[in-house]
Parts: C-alpha cells; structure tokens; sequence
C-alpha cells in the first residue's frame, strides 16, 4: 500500500504504474471529506433516539455501511428506513451549509487532470445511491466519473472485493491498468482483495 502525504499528481500515478488506465476512488474520507458529516448525522440521531451502545461512534461509521452502523448502536424504537432518512437528511444540510470545507481543491485538480488525460474513473462507495447523487449534485462533481458503484449495485459491499471488481468489469479494465484510493480499514481490505497489482493508496491530509 502506498500511502501519500497530499493529494498526488496523475505524473506520480503513472510512475507507480506505468500502465494506468483507471482510477477507482472511495468517496467518504477519500475523494471527499465525509466520514466527519456521517458521525455528526449519526450523534444527531443519538440525542434524539435512545441507543444501547454509543461507545467508540467514529470507529464503528468508519467504512461501515449504514445496516452495520445501526445494528452495533442498537437503537431502541428506531426503524432502519427511519435511521437512513434522518440522517441522510442531516448529511446534506451539513454539506450545504459549508461546501468548501469538504472538498479539497487538489482532488478537483486531480479530477480535472484525470478527465483531460482521458483515464477513467469510477467511485465506489458503500453509501446508497440516493445519498451519493445528493452529494455528489451539491458538490458538482457529477461530471467527472465513468461509472458509480453504491451499496445497492452488487450483492456484496466492502470489505468484499465485490464492488471493486464490479467496477473493472464496468469499465472494461483489467486489473493491472488500476489504482484504488481508499482510506478505511473495510475498504483498504476491499482494494487488497481486488489483486491490483499496484495496490491501493490513502492520503493524508485531503484538505488541501
């Protein structure tokens, strides 16, 4: 795994792999700035709804889907589609109140440099596709990837290799042409699993 210091040029993609034809992002704590906005919404739904285990709340959103995060808080008279509404809803008010802070302006330089080079791009995330579309309309980004994965398209999500896997198949890419940007422990054990060859990267920090 390489692990970068800010957010890397497509020149510094290519030397790790000369090969490199796609780029494959997560988006909460990856592209974007995220992971924060979902254990915010989450604390939003604590104050108002009884949970039975609120200990050590970042580490259980980090990477999780959201059917993982409500069955470890174990709320008490929440349903699920309740618990998605809610804090979807949060999510995006959050988001808006404040867009530059959540997106840095090295990644769009990334993004811009990627489309004018023409390598392809694909998002995968384990966040549903209502959510994603939301954010990525409120943030303009709709126009800077191939294809999109949520946690709806495959019948496994992370850490299965599944979605990752999924997303090659889309874009016609075979393995040795990838690189895979993830910042989770569930999504890092995704990426390893895909067998790129080249592996998988996060950053730090993704503000720039």
């Amino acid at each position: 795994m390489h692990i970068f210091g800010s957010v890397p040029t497509l020149a510094e993609l290519k030397e790790l792999n000369p090969n490199l034809k796609a780029i494959l992002f997560d988006m909460d704590g990856t592209l974007i700035d995220t992971e924060i906005l979902h254990s915010k919404a989450v604390e939003h739904i604590i104050s108002q709804h009884k949970c039975l285990n609120a200990q050590g709340l970042h580490a259980i959103c980090l990477g999780n889907t959201d059917h993982t995060i409500f069955q470890e808080l174990q709320f008490d008279n929440l349903s699920f589609d309740d618990f998605i509404s809610i804090k979807n809803t949060h999510i995006l008010e959050l988001l808006a109140d404040d867009k530059s802070s959540w997106l840095s302006t090295a990644v769009i330089s990334l993004l811009e440099e990627l489309r004018t080079s023409k390598v392809q791009v694909g998002l995968v995330t384990s966040s549903e596709k209502s959510l994603v579309q939301n954010i990525l309309k409120v943030l303009e980004l709709e126009q800077y990837f191939d294809s999109i994965i949520t946690r709806e398209d495959t019948t496994e999500n992370k850490p299965s290799p599944m979605p990752y896997l999924q997303m090659l198949k889309n874009l016609k890419r075979n393995c040795e042409e990838a690189f895979i940007f993830e910042d989770s422990p569930v999504g890092i054990e995704a990426a390893s699993a895909s067998l790129v060859p080249f592996g998988h990267a996060k950053w730090y920090p993704i503000r720039s």
